[in-house]
This record gives structure tokens, sequence and C-alpha cells, in this order.
């Protein structure tokens, strides 16, 4: 059974208990899986900001949210699009969270719901049309195509948040690997990518604004 001063610990950014209990879901069985989710869903919702980051990290390094994506779309590419429109929807909606269902079922609702609106997206590309749809998961794209006007961007920039920001710095800007940001900032890759995810839907809209 989980222990729940491990729960606390976690949420509250301990980084023994964050590793221990990311260990203790990675050898758990099924059933303990779920009490890991459910515990850090509840400690989120309560705007635990480490709960939310390790909930993420695990949904990304043991592809939880997958099934649920696979379902419905089958381009890799449209695959990973939904998988970071998923982080960016949970985090968005944590709040929201109050445990009436499993985690595991609430984040996979999320995933079917973003890689529908994938598809359609995808579809809507297909049509004729004068209007480009906007997607966060291309969010480098967008960036790529404002960032002639640099001064707004580094505007924009200025109101995300730390951590958010120096991961996207990080990525965007200095152009470094997952794995090498992980490493410049001391936490796990799933943890970067959440960042990133966030920083990137942050950006995004107020880049949009700008442009």
């Amino acid at each position: 059974m989980t222990d729940p001063h491990l729960l606390q610990a976690a949420a509250q950014g301990d980084a023994a208990a964050r590793g221990a209990l990311a260990a203790d879901y990675a050898g758990a069985g099924a059933e303990e899986r779920i009490a890991i989710l459910d515990g850090l869903g509840a400690l989120a919702a309560t705007g635990a900001l480490p709960a939310t980051e390790l909930l993420l990290e695990l949904v990304h390094r043991h592809r939880i949210a997958q099934p649920a994506i696979t379902s419905l779309l089958i381009d890799p590419a449209d695959i990973e699009d939904a998988a970071q429109l998923t982080l960016i929807a949970v985090l968005e909606n944590i709040a929201q969270f109050e445990g009436r269902s499993r985690f595991q079922t609430w984040v996979r609702a999320i995933a079917r719901n973003e890689a529908l609106q994938v598809l359609r997206r995808k579809q809507r590309k297909t049509e004729p049309s004068g209007e480009e749809v906007p997607e966060l998961a291309a969010f480098s794209r967008r960036l790529s195509s404002v960032v002639a006007d640099e001064h707004a961007v580094r505007q924009a920039l200025d109101r995300v948040p730390e951590p958010y920001r120096e991961a996207l710095i990080l990525r965007e800007f200095d152009g470094l690997g997952y794995d090498e940001i992980a490493e410049r900032l001391g936490v796990p890759v799933g943890t970067v990518r959440s960042r990133i995810a966030r920083a990137r839907d942050l950006l995004a809209k107020q880049t949009w604004n700008f442009s």
C-alpha cells in the first residue's frame, strides 16, 4: 500500500520522496499504480505543483494516456502531438479532478478528446480554407513564423513564469535536447517535457496575440 507520508513529501517537492515514489510506481502492480496516481491526482488538484509535475512525468514515461490516443490515431507525429496536448490539458484542468473517477480514467478521457481534436484539425487542413488553424503541438513551427519580431516574442517570454521559461529557452533558443536540458536543470526528462509543454502553451497564446 502506498505510504501517505511519501505521497505528501513528494507533493511538497521532496526530491528523495519523489524519486522513491517514481520507483515504487515503476515496480508496482496495476492496483498499486492506480492508487499512486489517484493519490497524486488528489494532491495536484489542491495546487501542489510538485505533485502535478510528478503526475505528468508518470503519464509521459509510462504512456498512461497512450491507449486512448492510439485507438484514434496511427501517425506517429499525430500521436506525439496528442500526447503533448494531453500534458497541457492536464496542467490546465488538474484543479477540476475531484476523484470521482480514477485518475487513469480521467486522463485517458482527456487524451481521447485531444486525439479527436488532432484528428479534426488534420481533416480540416485537407479542406479549402483561407484560415490557418494554430496548433499548440506545432509551437516550434509557429514560433519560427513570428521570430522576425523577436522583441515581441521576448516580451511574451518574460510573462512566462519559472520554471517553465528556463526550460523553454534552453529548448527553443539554445537548441538543447530534452536529455541535455534534464541534465542542465537536474530534473527528470519527463519533467522537462511537461515544463516545456506548459511554457509553449502560455507563450503561444501570448505570441499569437502579438502577431
